[in-house]
């Protein structure tokens, strides 16, 4: 166990100076242990590929490789997070940590998405696309992050400043955004606090 956390810590330093390795290494491990055991060896291994690939700014290349059918939507996705990235080091320190932790969120969210496709059901039953749930997850990852009415831990200048880098392709998405406002995502609540708890040890 020790041994595999240390190399996921390891693994964490290459992603980037600007995220703290220990946090990215700890989330990683978190979503490593919470892979079911019967899971099929080939979506295993795309799991794997996601999950060393958490807080990279190729993250969602590399899903657009696993999920072609919206491979398109998901490169954007990796262009609209790399703005965010760019930006973080102009933020205030609040509103920074918000930016990096949503971005380990959606990224553990999205795995847990697709590991287990119960989760991309909507309420009439209806399987969701991946793309379509990692869209409607995000109210609830703003809202565990701290970045949502009712529940904004971020100054509000800085709220502005993550819509002011909002990439305008986004726009698009409106209605799937839109769709999550009532959901309660379980598997971005377990990857918010995943990451809480690895930047409360850091």
């Amino acid at each position: 166990m020790l041994q595999g956390l240390s190399a996921s810590f390891r693994a964490a330093r290459r992603v980037s100076d600007d995220d703290d390795p220990v946090v990215v290494g700890a989330v990683r491990q978190a979503v490593l242990g919470a892979l079911p055991p019967t899971l099929a060896p080939a979506v295993r291994a795309e799991a794997r590929r996601l999950i060393d690939g958490i807080g990279s700014p190729s993250f969602y290349d590399v899903v657009a490789t696993i999920d072609p059918k919206d491979a398109s939507d998901w490169r954007e996705m990796g262009r609209v997070q790399r703005t965010f990235r760019a930006a973080e080091p102009r933020f205030d320190a609040r509103t920074r940590a918000y930016s990096e932790s949503m971005r380990l969120t959606l990224h553990a969210a999205v795995i847990l998405h697709l590991v287990d496709p119960t989760l991309q059901l909507d309420a009439s039953g209806r399987r969701r696309s991946l793309f379509e749930s990692f869209l409607e997850l995000h109210v609830t990852a703003f809202r565990e992050n701290g970045g949502w009415f009712g529940h904004m831990d971020i100054p509000w200048t800085g709220a502005a400043s993550v819509v002011g880098h909002t990439r305008l392709s986004v726009a698009r998405h409106t209605r799937d955004l839109v769709d999550g406002i009532d959901l309660r995502d379980p598997a971005a609540i377990r990857a918010a606090a995943w990451v809480a708890q690895a930047r409360a040890g850091a």
